[in-house]
């Protein structure tokens, strides 16, 4: 499959999300053209929702998403979107990935953001090009450890 880089930006902040319980969280967001990609990590830590990835007018059911960090064997989370992580009444339509804390995915997910350097972020489309981005971690162990 033909593989394009599309430029993304990216910043690292302290915000609540819309969709995340109260509370302060750690968010990477990533805007491509036509969606963005908001990826958070909540202060509590066992919440069920502790770790979301949500994604707006990216991806559709069928989608794959992937993120990997450099320092990282392999990817740290490689799932096939399924029609009921989105809401299709939005427009754009808003899927919504989550990883509960305490798991044993979620701490290697949180160990390989605070040891890495570059976060990578690929989404591939049914019949689509990839879409990827490389983000620096950079700041995001502090930030981190401040929630």
């Amino acid at each position: 499959m033909f593989q394009k880089a599309v430029p993304l930006a990216a910043c690292l902040s302290l915000c609540v999300p819309a969709s995340a319980s109260a509370g302060q969280s750690l968010s990477l967001m990533l805007s491509p053209d036509g969606g963005s990609a908001n990826i958070v990590f909540l202060d509590d830590m066992q919440a069920t929702d502790a770790f979301m990835i949500r994604l707006t007018g990216l991806v559709a059911p069928g989608s794959r998403i992937k993120i990997s960090i450099d320092r990282a064997k392999g990817a740290l989370a490689d799932r096939i979107i399924q029609p009921e992580d989105c809401d299709f009444r939005l427009d754009p339509a808003v899927c919504l990935i989550q990883i509960s804390g305490g798991t044993t995915e979620f701490a290697g997910l949180v160990q390989a953001f605070k040891a890495g350097l570059v976060a990578h972020l690929a989404i591939t489309n049914p019949g689509s090009d990839t879409m990827t981005s490389d983000t620096s971690l950079v700041g995001f162990k502090k930030a981190f450890e401040a929630l």
